[in-house]
């Protein structure tokens, strides 16, 4: 599957929820997410994500970061965490970075709407899903454009924190 996403920086969480609410987005969960990150010698990049409701392992491609994100991703659920970073250990990848955040996550029209709170960072929106138009409009319902947006990855997005 094809994910195309930006990111909106310090937001206000309450006026954010509240203007999707009014537009009748759908809480789709809250949660910590703990995210584990491992790459093999191929440079070849996989994650695990631990939530209260589910786990997931997951595989990003890169294919553009220019005005949006867009990867290839592919992602399942899972069941022990443990036991699939204990067979991507024996295989050969290595464990490199590792992640803690706070999501609420909201769904309108297909549309996925991830706002994330990490440690020392403020709160940042990310809207995602498989074109450009439907991110587009995302923005939109929320009062954005593309000048609002940037195309961090994760930790991009650290490291531009890090340094303040």
């Amino acid at each position: 599957m094809i994910e195309i996403e930006v990111k909106i920086l310090e937001i206000n969480k309450d006026e954010i929820i509240s203007k999707l609410e009014i537009n009748w987005a759908e809480l789709d969960y809250s949660s910590d997410i703990e995210a584990f990150f491992f790459r093999n010698g191929e440079w070849k990049k996989i994650r695990l994500r631990k939530t209260n409701k589910w786990n997931n392992i997951n595989f990003k491609k890169l294919i553009t970061n220019d005005f949006w994100m867009s990867n290839i991703e592919l992602e399942t659920d899972i069941g022990e965490i443990e036991i699939i970073r204990k067979i991507l250990l024996e295989v050969g990848f290595k464990e490199y970075w590792y992640s803690f955040k706070n999501r609420t996550s909201y769904k309108l029209n297909n549309i996925t709407f991830d706002i994330d709170k990490y440690e020392w960072i403020p709160y940042v929106l990310e809207i995602e899903w498989k074109n450009n138009e439907d991110v587009k409009k995302g923005l939109s319902i929320l009062w954005f454009d593309m000048k609002d947006a940037v195309n961090l990855t994760e930790r991009e997005l650290k490291e531009k924190y890090w340094r303040c």
